[in-house]
């Protein structure tokens, strides 16, 4: 990994235009004013000068991440990042990048297309190329991804909701 620049790429919720609402709010557009990040369209790519950089620069936007963003990604080298848990883990120096926990997955971005998330568990599975038909980028994701560290579960995930309302029902 060269060590010269890390590369973010912030994964905005389906619907948010990220870029352009980071630049409407005051605090985040001076957070941002020393990185030029780009605005990718399916991302906003931003560069800082080393991993350390990159965590804290998305500690520091962790308000517009935790509302806005699905997902944010550390690039490890070309076509492959890591997720925010795994990058936390590797600075910690208690991962390789090569020591993949939380497996992994292949990230398809279409233009106009929501994202597709498509599990790549043992890297031996073979992916449906159909997936990857008129993407504008796939990239591998090495980690855990947000909602997936245990005990943490994202709203709308995890069968629990559905199967109480339908002992509710049940029970009516």
């Amino acid at each position: 990994m060269g060590m010269g620049h890390m590369e973010i790429l912030l994964v905005p919720l389906e619907g948010v235009p990220l870029y352009a609402t980071l630049f409407a709010s005051e605090t985040s557009r001076s957070i941002l004013q020393f990185y030029r990040p780009d605005d990718l369209g399916f991302a906003v790519r931003v560069r800082t000068t080393s991993l350390g950089a990159a965590l804290s620069l998305v500690s520091e936007l962790r308000w517009y991440v935790r509302r806005y963003t699905r997902e944010v990604l550390f690039r490890l080298e070309e076509g492959v990042y890591a997720s925010h848990a795994l990058a936390e883990e590797i600075y910690a120096r208690e991962s390789e990048p090569d020591a993949i926990g939380g497996g992994r997955h292949l990230f398809v971005f279409r233009s106009g297309s929501p994202l597709k998330v498509i599990p790549a568990e043992g890297g031996g599975k073979e992916v449906d190329t159909a997936d990857m038909e008129g993407a504008e980028l796939v990239i591998d994701v090495r980690g855990p991804l947000r909602g997936e560290k245990a005990g943490e579960k994202e709203e709308g995930e995890g069968g629990d909701e559905a199967q109480n309302s339908d002992e509710m029902a049940r029970s009516l």
